[in-house]
């Protein structure tokens, strides 16, 4: 696989630019380098994966998928290809991306978006204390493999992937406002992503404040709401990173009696709903209803997720439904 061309093929000749176009054009130069392709200065060669063009900034030979715009994993120029020639466009030389993005998209260049924008703000949201530890790249290593399942290929496009936002320039403020942009109006990606933030935040065990300090950059940006992001807080420091009160839980209700560990049961369904049990059974409907509707896989599916994260958005669902039907059977309504 040079480059992920086939899996991030409904992103050739969309004319992205910022942070988004320039970690899909980066990943696409460092596939060609790698493969060390060869060819002519000023040529132009058609690959498997899209075509080797010369940067008109920098004169560096760089695969692109296709005609549109593209910026310069090297000089971070950005440029139009034609399908025969390069030059310089839109604003040449970009750093953040600034404004709306109003150019129409399908379900594959969604997905696409998605899966390239999840793990590029997981790289940058580890960087953010300067230096991307061990520890950091095995948590992100174990999503992929225990969370997502994802198959050699996809796994090796997501290591690219997050490698190559690690070392670029752009700032999480910047990658996670041109998402938004694209996907404001589907309230169930943009809560999914937001998710799998809070996810990783918390999955060693630790809300870290640089970690902290970024996930309420993307609270505000995302325009999650203080109810939604208290609840999936609580939730994640309550049961750590699975989510599902694992060991850790069990251990503090053993030897507290059998009317202790019923009470943390029943406190960990309530913050799975993000309430508390003194709220009232119409408050616990209308929270379980809203969260039902962001998670449910027909919604996820009909928004553009790729399949992988409906894995977690179904896993998701399926927790609120149980810690909904524990309520009832304990308020008896």
């Amino acid at each position: 696989m040079a480059g992920g061309g086939a899996i991030l093929g409904g992103l050739f000749g969309l004319m992205l630019g910022g942070p988004i176009g320039g970690i899909v054009g980066a990943v696409f130069g460092n596939a060609i380098s790698e493969a060390g392709s060869g060819g002519s200065a000023g040529g132009y060669e058609s690959g498997v994966d899209g075509f080797s063009v010369v940067c008109p900034g920098c004169g560096v030979k760089i695969l692109v998928g296709g005609e549109g715009r593209w910026i310069c994993p090297n000089c971070r120029v950005e440029f139009d290809y034609d399908g025969n020639s390069s030059r310089i466009g839109g604003a040449g030389r970009h750093t953040e991306f600034v404004g709306n993005y109003n150019e129409k998209i399908n379900n594959d260049q969604a997905q696409d978006i998605f899966f390239l924008v999840v793990f590029s703000l997981l790289a940058l949201m580890a960087k953010a204390d300067g230096v991307v530890s061990k520890e950091e790249i095995k948590l992100v290593d174990d999503f992929i493999k225990k969370v997502l399942q994802l198959s050699p290929q996809k796994r090796d496009l997501a290591i690219k992937i997050f490698n190559t936002a690690k070392d670029s320039n752009y700032s999480f403020d910047s990658l996670a406002s041109q998402f938004y942009s694209i996907f404001k109006n589907e309230r169930s990606v943009l809560k999914t992503m937001f998710d799998i933030l809070m996810h990783l935040a918390h999955s060693d065990g630790t809300f870290h404040p640089n970690e902290e300090r970024l996930i309420k950059s993307a609270k505000k940006i995302f325009k999650i709401s203080d109810y939604e992001y208290e609840s999936l807080k609580e939730r994640y420091q309550k049961h750590g990173q699975s989510g599902e009160g694992g060991s850790g839980s069990q251990n503090r209700s053993s030897g507290g009696g059998q009317s202790g560990s019923h009470h943390e049961n029943i406190d960990k369904y309530y913050a799975e709903l993000g309430c508390m049990p003194s709220d009232s059974n119409e408050k616990i409907k209308e929270a379980y209803k809203k969260m039902a509707r962001d998670y449910h896989p027909d919604t996820v599916i009909a928004r553009g997720l790729p399949q992988d994260f409906v894995k977690f958005a179904t896993q998701r669902f399926q927790q609120i439904q149980l810690a909904y039907e524990k309520i009832k059977t304990a308020r008896n309504f």
